[in-house]
């Protein structure tokens, strides 16, 4: 979003702010990723943003009509709300998520309180990420055949996609999504018995 302004990027940072982490939480992790940001740079980056007309939504294929006032007043609150954060927060932390491991996810702080306090861990990123081997893609996917999916499991579907999203939006690799190590999508999963002859 902060690259270009592209009305369905609006739209997806909004589904993200509601449903996923708070806009928030997102400002403050992103600039982990580009030194050249701080949260409040990059808050102030983004009220720039999201000045998009009913008739530029009219082109996307939505499950809900958009409603242009709404979309403003969440936007403003967002904004509000992270610049709020960014300010409140301790400057050795400038980078990072936090991680509930009671929860298994990701999610703001209250400022007012200690992190401990929360059962929250400050987790931030490293080169590489965090995509998994594809022998453990290869194993978990085996293993997902045997068991009904948890919650947990859903959860990590629902990351892999934001993540597909996320490389589809910023222009990375094809038109098709691919997993890890090269796999695309539409490539044909080998059986157990080819696997283990190879």
């Amino acid at each position: 979003l902060a690259g270009r302004d592209e009305p369905r990027d609006f739209f997806d940072i909004l589904i993200v702010h509601e449903r996923v982490l708070p806009l928030s939480a997102l400002t403050w992790a992103a600039v982990g990723k580009d030194p050249g940001f701080t949260p409040l740079s990059l808050v102030e980056f983004l009220r720039r943003r999201g000045r998009h007309r009913p008739e530029d939504m009219a082109r996307l294929n939505l499950a809900v009509p958009f409603d242009p006032v709404a979309s403003k007043e969440l936007w403003r609150g967002a904004l509000a709300d992270a610049e709020a954060f960014a300010r409140s927060g301790p400057t050795d932390e400038v980078g990072c998520l936090y991680y509930s491991p009671e929860l298994e996810s990701f999610t703001a702080p209250d400022r007012e309180r200690d992190l401990a306090s929360q059962g929250l861990v400050p987790h931030f990123g490293a080169p590489g990420g965090v995509l998994p081997r594809v022998a453990d893609v290869w194993a978990a996917e085996r293993s997902a055949y045997r068991r009904v999916p948890d919650r947990a499991s859903c959860r990590g579907a629902v990351a892999w996609l934001g993540f597909l999203s996320f490389c589809a939006a910023k222009g990375l690799g094809s038109s098709r999504a691919s997993r890890p190590g090269g796999m695309s999508t539409s490539t044909a999963r080998p059986s157990p018995r080819s696997w283990a002859a190879s």
